[in-house]
């Protein structure tokens, strides 16, 4: 038998959906914002509303992400292990950030940056896991989740649908906006 404050503890349906979207909704933040204000930069600067819907368009990798980061999270609980494994996810970004400048010399278009995209999915991935709300948070964070991730969603695909012109060069200089523009634009249309 269980007592009323273990039964607390112990997430609802709704909190575990709500605090993946969260987790989503947190790594497409992160990777999504930064990414579109760099492709705004790259395309004038005059594209308002571009780095949200960038970040709308990160949010499915920012759920694939986080199969991977949960099992890289529990090797993050004792001291030496998490220092060996924040030095080796450093390594593997610079180098996917190397990759991606010597791509853009080699010619190889907007590929160059899949995996720089890819590696900072995951390693915001397993930032976004390793968070462990307490009950009294974890509600409200799932709530914010389910409503940052259909916010999003619905800003992308609707952004998308405005802007095609901008949309389209989104892929000629990012991957991951290419691959997700691709299924959005055949879905739109």
């Amino acid at each position: 038998m269980t007592s009323a404050a273990e039964h607390d503890d112990a997430p609802s349906a709704l909190d575990a959906v709500g605090l993946v979207c969260a987790r989503a909704a947190l790594v497409a933040l992160g990777a999504g914002l930064v990414e579109g204000l760099l492709l705004g930069r790259a395309l004038g600067g005059a594209t308002a509303g571009l780095a949200f819907a960038d970040a709308g368009l990160w949010f499915p990798l920012g759920l694939l992400a986080q199969l991977p980061a949960r099992a890289i999270v529990p090797m993050l609980e004792a001291p030496a292990r998490r220092a060996r494994v924040m030095m080796l996810g450093g390594a593997i970004l610079f180098l996917a950030a190397v990759l991606g400048l010597l791509g853009g010399r080699l010619g190889v278009g907007a590929i160059r940056w899949g995996a720089l995209e890819l590696v900072a999915a995951l390693e915001l991935a397993v930032v976004a896991s390793a968070v462990r709300p307490e009950p009294p948070l974890r509600r409200a964070l799932a709530i914010s989740g389910l409503l940052l991730a259909v916010g999003m969603q619905l800003f992308a695909t609707r952004w998308v649908d405005a802007h095609r012109a901008f949309a389209g060069a989104m892929t000629e200089l990012a991957w991951l906006p290419r691959v997700m523009l691709k299924w959005a634009l055949r879905r739109i249309a």
